[in-house]
């Protein structure tokens, strides 16, 4: 499996899988500070996880593992969680194989602020008539991964029509 491909489909894995699965996770590491859950609790992943225990030569659990990176200070029940795969038994993390998410208790993404200061549901519009934007904190979460060597969407759809082009 060509190592570009493998990522994306962890990547989607980690960010697909049924709803209440991946709230719950990633819930409970933004709560708790750390959560862990098998991958093949979807059965779709079962080539990448027979691929990833190839790679380590065991046939040990592979996990979908999340972890609070940091609680914002504007909306005390949202933060940033970093999820990876891994496998405890051979003490091999895939980080390359995750990414970072913002998120809230509730499942959903951060509110958006308006000209007014006031906060709003993504999706709604500002009383004020302006248009909503993301939080300083939110930016500033978003510009540090990408300064780390994250991929924007941009840069992934990119690279994914690159790898079509050359087929």
């Amino acid at each position: 499996m060509k190592p570009f491909l493998l990522i994306m489909t962890a990547i989607t894995l980690a960010t697909t899988q049924a709803f209440a699965q991946r709230q719950s996770l990633f819930v409970q590491a933004l709560k708790e500070g750390m959560a862990s859950a098998p991958l093949l609790s979807d059965p779709r992943m079962e080539k990448t996880v027979a691929e990833l225990q190839k790679s380590t030569n065991s046939s040990g659990e592979i996990t979908v593992t999340a972890a609070r990176l940091l609680k914002f200070t504007q909306q005390p029940r949202c933060g940033r969680i970093q999820y990876w795969i891994e496998q405890s038994s051979t003490k091999t993390r895939w980080t390359q194989l995750g990414g970072q998410i913002n998120m809230c208790e509730d499942g959903l993404p951060p509110w958006l602020v308006c000209a007014d200061q006031t906060l709003v549901p993504p999706g709604l519009p500002c009383r004020d008539k302006s248009t909503p934007v993301m939080t300083d904190e939110v930016k500033a979460t978003i510009q540090a991964a990408v300064a780390a060597g994250g991929l924007t969407t941009n840069q992934i759809e990119q690279k994914l029509k690159a790898q079509k082009a050359s087929k």
